[in-house]
């Protein structure tokens, strides 16, 4: 027999992080009735650097990269995150959110 397994924060917060993951497509939806893709993935874009900021000033004490990867850091963050936002928004402005 196995013991009784207490509620942990660790299930509370798995549990939020899927509520707010599967909430998005929803609300992106009702969001793209009123502004474009390219507008909404650029607000969520800048939205979520400015809410994450202030934990990399935090965590991080020296700014040092040098300007190649510098330049690389910025292409990789275009690709991998930015146009990856914009083909989803444009893909979800397509289909309805439940079948996102």
């Amino acid at each position: 027999m196995s013991a009784k397994r207490k509620f942990t924060l660790t299930d509370f917060s798995l549990i939020l992080a899927t509520v707010i993951w599967g909430s998005d497509y929803p609300f992106a939806k009702i969001a793209m009735q009123e502004i474009s893709p390219l507008s909404f993935s650029a607000a969520r874009t800048l939205l979520a650097a400015a809410a994450l900021f202030p934990f990399f000033l935090k965590q991080e004490t020296s700014w040092k990269v040098s300007w190649r990867d510098f330049i690389s850091l910025i292409i990789l963050a275009c690709f991998g995150t930015f146009l990856n936002r914009i083909c989803w928004s444009v893909g979800l402005s397509l289909s309805t959110s439940a079948n996102a």
